[in-house]
């Protein structure tokens, strides 16, 4: 008999541990599983950090990363994609010509680039229904010189349980960085298949180097403004696509371009020398109306990339530029 008394007090204690700690929801499972996707073998990140454009970032673990700009939040992928091969940080100018680029500051993107465990999160509140929320310092995800704070993300996990997609929001405008709005998912067999070979085959080529200084030409807006330095660059593996980078290849959570095509031509040849385009006795900040009035009747030919003068130069996409070369960089293919 006291066999039986210990027998039905042990199955008595194991029911009631069962009953006690069993989940009063669904919310463990979809931590799990929010988990396991993360850290699959392939995620696709979608994302707005404020909605005129959008960003699609493509993790493989073990390989590397593709980061590209959309037109829009789910648009059309954009030339300049940023890689990392897991050695280099590499811009894409064109179709099989990339350049290296100092190391670049990820963006934001929930368990790809924050911790994958939602557990190890700071200050997790589970909020019911699949909804957590944390806290992060958003500082080594803006650009360089952001002041460190402190920021909310928020997950819905809720779409998990039936396939969907895993969802996420950081902050309110105004903050330390852009808020961005996510939707991950594993990446499909063709998408992973896309980024592994971007990856694989995304070599630096050298390249060739213009700094400017330029002023607004034909117009009376921003007139009197000096922009710049920009860099110019001009890859050995394009040099028909001479490129403006932009300070969006410093990556982080930001919305800009990252670059752009040169707004001035080049002429034909080996010898860097900057087409439709003249020397002048102007200095930079000379009144925008003389600048206009060469505009107008000036004599355009070629001026060689060394010119220490003031120029105005067509510009591609029509107008004109006043600009000063700060400095230029030779190479065998575009030499100043």
């Amino acid at each position: 008999m006291r066999w039986q008394i210990l027998v039905a007090l042990g199955v008595v204690v194991i029911v009631s541990g069962w009953v006690l700690f069993q989940p009063r929801s669904n919310a463990p499972d979809l931590v799990v599983a929010r988990d396991r996707l993360v850290a699959s073998d392939a995620v696709v990140a979608l994302f707005s950090p404020g909605g005129a454009e959008g960003y699609r970032f493509t993790s493989i673990p073990d390989r590397g990363w593709v980061w590209e700009r959309t037109s829009g939040p789910e648009g059309k992928a954009l030339p300049d994609a940023i890689i990392f091969n897991g050695r280099q940080y590499l811009l894409r100018i064109a179709e099989g010509c990339f350049i290296q680029l100092p190391p670049v500051r990820l963006p934001l993107v929930p368990g790809v680039t924050l911790s994958q465990k939602l557990v190890n999160q700071r200050g997790l509140e589970d909020q019911g229904g699949g909804r957590y929320a944390y806290d992060i310092e958003s500082a080594e995800f803006g650009r360089m010189g952001t002041v460190p704070a402190s920021m909310r993300v928020s997950e819905d996990l809720s779409s998990l349980s039936s396939g969907g997609a895993m969802l996420a929001s950081t902050g309110e405008p105004p903050g330390p960085i852009w808020p961005g709005h996510y939707r991950m998912n594993r990446a499909s067999t063709t998408e992973r298949a896309v980024a592994e070979q971007l990856i694989a085959t995304a070599f630096p080529s050298d390249y060739a180097e213009i700094v400017i200084r330029e002023r607004v030409v034909g117009t009376t807006i921003l007139s009197n403004a000096i922009f710049g330095p920009y860099r110019i660059v001009v890859p050995e593996a394009c040099p028909n696509a001479p490129t403006r980078l932009a300070n969006g290849i410093e990556g982080g959570q930001s919305e800009g371009l990252r670059s752009s095509p040169s707004p001035l031509r080049f002429a034909p040849g080996t010898t860097a020398r900057i087409d439709g385009a003249q020397e002048t006795a102007l200095k930079l900040r000379a009144p925008v109306e003389l600048f206009n009035a060469l505009a107008e009747i000036g004599q355009f030919g070629t001026v060689p990339a060394t010119s220490t003068s003031t120029i105005v130069a067509a510009i591609n996409g029509g107008g004109f530029l006043a600009f000063q070369i700060d400095a230029c960089t030779s190479r065998p293919w575009f030499s100043c």
